[in-house]
């Protein structure tokens, strides 16, 4: 890996995917798909993409918890997926101990496979973890939604305009340097990655291939793989392809920053028969020096993990001396449902995985503890048997996930320069919810044998889905809305800055581009359906339109009440005085109190007033 690195191979396959990267959405599907392709080794998955992506999703208003999330959430659940990687021969050889033990005791192994690589693939398919991990990450970063404290950064990021990480940003900003760079003079090609790459699966199935044959004409691929000696095809497969990629490097010559396959026999001549070192002439890649110092850095970076492993197994073995195994194997055999143990080592792998933060300390613990007393007790039952395995290894993952102490964790923050509380406190939410599905659809309905695990697969894809579009929100909205736990955290603290994002994120959403921190939102910013139109926001403009339409109601139905009542008084008076006059006419008298100008003002003042107050 350090070599790959330091040729400027792993550079290449991720500048060529930076090249579609547009917007947010395209530079976090070529960050998620760069991680998936450099699925060797975790942390030079964390170094390459973090640093390489950083300047690329920082220019796209993409958030620096987002990066990591995506950096972290790759790393370790496509390592320890992948049946090549630097997590194989780990894991291999764990699962491996425990099958050479069950066999010692003197038990049949029966349907179980009989070489650690075959447990190992196995296993794959019991591992919901990380399988669902990666299809979340996918769905999150396609349909452009989030929830819970990652939605906050992705939208105070984006709506803002901010193009330098957002407040996830690591306030130390000096660039992790990881000691193995390429030169700048380096030509970055891809070829130098895919190549090596190719070389090492080749090497590898093809020596698991020869020290499974037995002989037996009966025997195939299959058959080939999982009586396979998994040390040895690991061991001089890697060492295979290291002497094989040096001699790539050493083949390909370095002119003006091109890479040429031409020797150069004329500056070699003039720089070693004529003594002449006044001429440049185009050099290797990488010359013997460069190889050794880089394959020595590989060695070097990989060191602390195996002091923490050598801590881990001193643990396990300590464990074992003092009858811990025994004490599990009496609590497991004594009283605990076989049907449960996928479950229950996922929990405490998980557990001790956050507690300890090495998921390769975690298995290392729980392995001499756990694979035995599930062996007695299931009767060596496969599913089980695997579904436990599976449950150990998929529950360190998650735990390294959880875990602020894990060194995947410090070192994807690190790469992408985040905080690392911050990383954490935004990551958990997609951890637990995968946690929960990984439980609820896999481990425990499969391990009581409801369903195959192909169909508790499928179930935690369809779940997943719907958490997407049922729980999490798009980024920028024309409601500005966020997710429902959230809205019912703003509803009991009306001064949330929250309610002001969201206003603010239904502007960007209606102006098309970034809005001011400090703007004021006005009504007629937002047009019909925005942020009015939520949930809450259509109660309101309906309260608001009743009641403005209720109250111009009412004064019309005034104004017209007393252009009534003036319009009855003078009809009134009119017939009144007609009256009178055809009165003094007939009989010829007058009188006083029947001449209407006679009549006092006070009383017809007096009438309309009482009209007015019985309408009111």
């Amino acid at each position: 890996v350090a070599i790959m690195e330091r040729s400027g191979g792993i550079k290449g396959l991720t500048v060529q995917l930076a090249k579609i990267a547009r917007t947010p959405r395209t530079g976090l599907l070529a960050a998620f798909f760069s991680g998936c392709l450099i699925f060797f080794d975790d942390y030079a998955n964390c170094l390459v993409i973090g640093q390489t992506m950083l300047p690329i999703l920082d220019s796209l208003g993409v958030s620096r918890e987002k990066l990591a999330y995506v950096v972290d959430a790759t790393a370790a659940p496509i390592a320890s997926l992948v049946p090549v990687s630097s997590w194989v021969g780990f894991e291999v050889g764990l699962i491996q101990e425990e099958l050479d033990r069950i066999v010692a005791l003197g038990w049949d192994l029966g349907s179980i496979k009989a070489s650690g690589y075959g447990v190992f693939l196995e296993s794959i398919k019991y591992r919901y973890y990380p399988i669902f991990m990666l299809f979340l990450q996918l769905l999150l970063i396609i349909t452009a939604r989030d929830f819970g404290f990652m939605l906050t950064a992705e939208r105070k990021t984006q709506v803002y305009g901010r193009t330098d990480g957002g407040k996830g940003r690591a306030k130390a900003t000096e660039k992790l340097a990881s000691g193995n760079a390429p030169k700048e003079s380096t030509p970055a090609k891809m070829y130098n990655m895919l190549i090596p790459v190719a070389l090492l699966i080749f090497f590898i199935f093809y020596l698991l291939v020869q020290s499974g044959k037995t002989g037996d004409p009966d025997e195939g691929f299959q058959d080939y793989i999982m009586n396979s000696d998994s040390y040895v095809a690991l061991l001089f497969g890697t060492m295979a392809t290291a002497l094989c990629t040096a001699i790539l490097y050493l083949i390909q010559y370095v002119n003006e920053e091109k890479i040429t396959l031409i020797p150069p026999v004329g500056g070699w001549f003039n720089r070693y028969i004529r003594r002449d070192h006044s001429t440049e002439y185009p050099k290797a890649l990488m010359n013997i020096k460069e190889l050794v110092e880089s394959f020595l850095f590989g060695m070097t970076k990989i060191f602390p993990a195996l002091i923490v492993l050598t801590l881990a197994w001193a643990a396990g073995a300590m464990m074992g001396s003092v009858g811990t195994d025994r004490l599990f194997s009496s609590w497991i055999v004594g009283g605990v449902d076989p049907t449960t143990l996928p479950t229950l080592s996922f929990i405490i792998s998980l557990l001790i995985a956050t507690a300890l933060g090495s998921s390769w300390g975690t298995m290392a613990i729980l392995f001499p503890l756990i694979t035995i007393p599930t062996f007695e007790v299931s009767g060596g039952d496969p599913g089980i048997f695997y579904g436990t395995v599976a449950g150990i290894l998929s529950g360190s993952v998650a735990g390294d996930h959880m875990s602020p102490i894990s060194d995947t964790t410090v070192l994807s923050s690190l790469a992408a320069q985040c905080d690392l509380f911050r990383h954490v406190m935004t990551q958990a939410p997609y951890v637990g919810v995968v946690v929960l599905w990984s439980i609820l659809v896999g481990t425990l309905p499969v391990g009581r044998g409801n369903y195959s695990t192909g169909v508790g697969i499928f179930l935690g894809f369809v779940f997943t889905l719907l958490t997407v579009f049922l729980l999490a929100v798009p980024v920028i909205s024309s409601t500005g809305r966020f997710d429902p736990i959230q809205e019912l955290m703003m509803r009991f603290d009306k001064r949330s800055g929250l309610h002001l994002l969201k206003k603010h994120t239904a502007l960007c959403h209606a102006r098309g581009g970034p809005v001011s921190k400090g703007e004021e939102v006005r009504p007629e910013d937002i047009p019909e359906g925005g942020y009015r139109q939520s949930v809450l926001g259509r109660m309101q403009g309906a309260m608001r339109s009743s009641m403005t339409g209720r109250r111009s109601t009412t004064v019309q139905l005034n104004k017209n009440a007393l252009a009534a009542i003036e319009e009855e008084k003078v009809n009134a008076a009119g017939m009144e005085e007609d009256n009178l006059d055809e009165e003094s006419a007939g009989e010829g008298e007058s009188s006083s109190g029947g001449d209407p100008k006679n009549v006092p003002e006070a009383f017809v003042e007096e009438d309309a007033d009482a009209d007015k107050a019985d309408f009111a």
